[in-house]
């Protein structure tokens, strides 16, 4: 591979303030989490939420058949053993998405997938957490399956 697709990576990584580049000395390293980077992305994702979740309020469109297909799909993957657990992020992404705005959704990616980096970097600093985390998220994940089946039995 070429340097300069690796330098257009590391140039788009810098711009999105993860990596501080040193070029006299040909190196890079990646930029630390802090606790206001956090929270700035949580506020941010609530703001793109409640704005969408406004606009399907007054003009819902197609998002009820959207979310439904969505819904069928996560239990399709979760029955078929292709995943562990759904994706709780698929019916917000749907929200978003029905605002049809491509900014918006560009932006509120861009945003989950720093989130997933903060969590992946709060992990690794604690193991013992993760160790916690996993057990946890796994027993919520089977408390909704039972309130889901039960609710689906009537």
């Amino acid at each position: 591979m070429s340097r300069t697709p690796v330098r257009a990576a590391f140039t788009q990584l810098e711009s999105e303030g993860l990596l501080k580049l040193y070029p006299k000395r040909r190196r890079a390293s990646v930029v630390p989490v802090s606790a206001q980077e956090l929270e700035d992305v949580i506020e941010t994702r609530w703001v793109i939420e409640r704005f969408a979740i406004e606009r399907a309020i007054a003009d819902p469109g197609d998002l009820p058949k959207q979310l439904a297909r969505s819904a069928d799909r996560q239990a399709r993957l979760k029955g078929g053993g292709v995943s562990s657990r759904a994706d709780p992020r698929v019916p917000t992404r749907s929200l978003v998405e029905s605002t049809d705005n491509t900014i918006l959704l560009g932006l509120y990616d861009s945003l989950r997938d720093r989130q997933r980096r903060m969590a992946r970097a709060s992990m690794a600093r604690r193991p013992t957490r993760a160790r916690r985390n996993v057990p946890q998220s796994t027993a919520r994940s089977r408390t909704r399956s039972a309130a889901q089946d039960r609710e689906a039995r009537g």
